[in-house]
């Protein structure tokens, strides 16, 4: 027992266990650092979200730019989506580009964990993959790890497709 007790006490000292954010839009899983999400919410008007939809890099760009508000969906393959799927519910806004409205299928808290990531094998990364790695959540899935500003940046430098 205080040979357990002493790995937590030692994880918890060289900083190791941080608040997570796990963002799902559908089957893809992105965890990212609580400090990095400014906002968590319900999509209260699905038809705002609809009419302020963001498809074109350009637009998400002019909408950094001139912090107007827009939203975005994503698919699976990181792709901007051209309509928000209905499974799409909960929406989040980053440090980053606060204007933008994130909308995902799933949005978890993991407060005070220490995430294992294995680091993305060179030759599946390109020079702006926002993913860094993979980690195991506790439900056995697993989910890519990802910095806020790098995502952004991907999203940006990718044309948009029909998912």
């Amino acid at each position: 027992m205080d040979n357990q007790q002493d790995k937590q006490a030692n994880s918890q000292a060289d900083g190791r266990f941080r608040d997570y954010v796990l963002l799902r839009a559908d089957n893809l899983r992105l965890v990212v650092l609580r400090s990095q999400v400014l906002s968590i919410a319900h999509i209260q008007d699905r038809q705002q979200a609809a009419r302020l939809l963001i498809t074109d890099r350009d637009d998400l760009r002019d909408c950094v730019d001139a912090a107007t508000q827009g939203y975005v969906s994503l698919s699976q393959t990181l792709d901007t989506m051209l309509r928000v799927p209905k499974n799409r519910f909960i929406q989040t806004t980053l440090k980053l580009a606060p204007s933008i409205v994130w909308c995902w299928s799933e949005v978890h808290l993991m407060n005070h964990v220490d995430l294992q990531e294995t680091p993305m094998a060179p030759c599946l990364k390109t020079s702006l993959m926002p993913v860094s790695g993979v980690v195991t959540l506790s439900d056995e899935q697993h989910a890519f790890t990802c910095h806020t500003d790098a995502l952004l940046t991907y999203v940006l430098s990718k044309t948009t497709r029909e998912s």
